[in-house]
Parts: structure tokens; sequence; C-alpha cells
């Protein structure tokens, strides 16, 4: 499971749905903080919407 902030993930959330990953849009608790997400009850954190994605692949 992937939780992700819509207001704050600054990520096309459409582009992870695509790779057919349970997606929850929620407050993460690290507000303002750009290209971040949990899979599972792992923080990730990256440079860009792209090596988010990537990261998140590799996690799941």
């Amino acid at each position: 499971m992937v939780r992700i902030c819509p207001d704050c993930c600054n990520i096309d959330i459409d582009k992870l749905e695509k790779l057919g990953l349970e997606i929850v849009e929620e407050c993460i608790g690290v507000c303002g903080t750009e290209f971040v997400a949990y899979v599972d009850d792992e923080l990730i954190e990256a440079d860009s919407e792209g090596e988010l994605i990537e990261k998140i692949e590799k996690a799941t």
C-alpha cells in the first residue's frame, strides 16, 4: 500500500494508479515536503517525481 498526500506530494497520483498500486490519499505528516510517500511503513523520499515513482516501484 502506498500512502501519499495529494496536497504536498507534488506528483501526478494518476501515474501511480496506472501502475496498479493500492493508493491511499491522506495527510502523511510531512507537510510541505515534496516527493515523499509511505510504502507500507517505510518513508520514501526523492528529488523529483520520476525518482519517487521509481523508488515506489522498487519498494513494492
